[in-house]
């Protein structure tokens, strides 16, 4: 399978809680790089639970909203996101985006990096869809700290809220996400995710 060359995707990874994006955002990352290329990866939960163990004044509210399961506001999240795009983002390198946007006041600012790097034609949303019961499971039996059973249950109203109108911006916006059964095993996923983006 290859990759196109001169333009390299921007590759976001929607989905539920649980619904295995960091897993198969690794397993995207490997692929890349077996196939000779290296790309930038941007995890929203790493970057919020990165500031939370930090020494900065920022780190106890980003622990509270952890340990809630509320969202960062829009404006603080979109720019730790999109400032780690734009400063390691080669013209080469693909960028994977793992769990943003996570709201519609997001998606424009998606766009915005796209035309900034040149990506505009190459932006490929993956929608890794599970059941909220699977999610539900899923997250119960990783023991994360962020992932006590109220937290668990916010996070999950919050994602049933906000992805229907990211859904339906992203189409109109003329891109339309590629779903993914993402209750299948990892190995799988990966296929499906690396076979759509040929």
């Amino acid at each position: 399978m290859t990759v196109r060359e001169f333009h390299p995707p921007i590759v976001v990874l929607l989905g539920r809680p649980g619904s295995g994006k960091g897993t198969q955002c690794n397993l995207l990352a490997d692929r890349f790089r077996a196939a000779g290329r290296t790309c930038v990866v941007v995890q929203t939960g790493t970057i919020l639970r990165d500031l939370a163990s930090a020494s900065l004044a920022i780190s106890p509210f980003v622990t509270n909203v952890i340990a809630s399961g509320t969202l960062m506001p829009p404006s603080i999240i979109a720019s730790l996101w999109v400032a780690s795009i734009l400063r390691a983002a080669a013209s080469t390198e693909p960028v994977i985006l793992d769990g943003s946007p996570r709201t519609i006041a997001e998606v424009p600012l998606l766009e915005e990096v796209a035309l900034v790097i040149d990506r505009v034609t190459d932006v490929r949303i993956i929608h890794l869809a599970i059941s909220e019961s699977a999610a539900l499971e899923r997250m119960m039996q990783r023991g994360r700290k962020d992932d006590a059973s109220e937290a668990i249950r916010n996070r999950l109203a919050l994602f049933n809220l906000h992805l229907p109108p990211i859904l339906i911006r992203l189409q109109q916006g003329g891109r339309t996400p590629i779903v993914i059964d993402g209750e299948r095993a990892p190995e799988l996923v990966a296929a499906d995710i690396w076979s759509s983006l040929s």
